[in-house]
């Protein structure tokens, strides 16, 4: 059944009449599992269920020319959107090929403020569940040395014709070898909540991009170029995460295309590391958004304009 209520939703206007939910999703509507009658009452609000469990639900708003995409989790509203978009570009390209009365082109816009609190929460997410795998690895790496030590101690006990007594040292083994069982079991379990994160991070980043692009009317080039900077492909290692390798890509983009004056360009980038914290990769993200609403652009612009930044990070309170 469809669900009215979500967490979090998102709205965005269309310059023409929106067309009928089935119409749009014909092809979704025609699973085996999903019966007629449902199919033809689903005229202005359709609900799907992910395979993860997760719902979202689109609500048209015909009088306003207005769709409405919520769902329980934020990053959940990715793929609805996404679809959505993509499936109401294609009808009216359709409806545009058969010709007729010329009509305005087709846009979608966005007029909230971007929903960058609830994107930092998972970034925020992300990183502590980072942080949190390593020092569970460097306690294994402790266990390991010290369970080697043990071995190593009660070897040369067993080879001496006179050992001196163990001093519980074989109790010290088995409690040093059952810790590092339990922290291998722990690492599994942090590194199966990460890659469940990092799928949501990633989402949650191409949804904030669309949303970017919808806000501030990006074409194709400069949706791209800022797509490559803040990107939503994660490929986390020991030695490099995704906060730094997209600070540090903001980082250029901010001293280069978007750079508001001479001296932002010529200022020398910091090495790449990983950071205490994500503040700093959040001041950057509100910063180019900043930079967009101010007139900036990534491609074919004249870099970012105003001295004076206006704030559209959502909730977002950080210095």
């Amino acid at each position: 059944q469809p669900v009215k209520n979500a967490a979090f939703k998102i709205q965005l206007d269309c310059s023409r009449p929106p067309p009928p939910l089935q119409a749009l999703f014909s092809g979704l509507l025609a699973q085996p599992h999903v019966s007629d009658s449902f199919g033809k009452q689903t005229t202005t609000l359709l609900s799907v269920q992910y395979v993860s469990g997760t719902e979202a639900t689109v609500v048209v708003m015909k009088n306003a020319c207005r769709f409405c995409v919520q769902a329980s989790e934020f990053a959940s509203l990715w793929v609805l959107t996404q679809e959505l978009c993509m499936r109401l570009a294609e009808y009216f390209e359709a409806q545009d090929a058969q010709g007729g009365q010329p009509q305005e082109p087709f846009v979608i816009a966005y007029q909230d403020s971007l929903p960058l609190h609830d994107y930092f929460q998972l970034m925020d997410d992300h990183f502590a569940l980072r942080k949190h795998l390593e020092e569970l690895r460097s306690d294994l790496a402790d266990r390991t040395q010290q369970y080697r030590v043990i071995q190593k101690r009660l070897l040369v006990r067993f080879k001496d014709r006179n050992p001196s007594p163990l001093n519980h040292l074989d109790s010290l083994l088995t409690l040093t070898f059952e810790q590092t069982l339990q922290l291998t079991d722990a690492i599994d379990d942090a590194e199966r909540a990460l890659r469940t994160v990092s799928c949501h991070l990633s989402a949650a980043t191409e949804l904030v991009l669309l949303l970017i692009r919808f806000r501030f009317e990006l074409d194709e080039d400069n949706f791209r170029v800022l797509r490559m900077h803040l990107s939503p492909e994660l490929y986390d290692t020991i030695d490099q995460g995704w906060e730094e390798q997209v600070d540090a890509s903001l980082i250029h983009l901010l001293r280069t295309s978007l750079a508001r004056n001479a001296k932002d360009r010529s200022t020398l980038p910091p090495p790449m590391k990983v950071p205490q914290d994500t503040l700093k990769l959040k001041k950057r993200i509100t910063s180019v958004v900043d930079r967009l609403a101010n007139g900036g652009r990534v491609v074919g612009g004249e870099g970012g304009g105003a001295a004076e930044e206006e704030e559209y990070a959502g909730g977002h309170d950080e210095d």
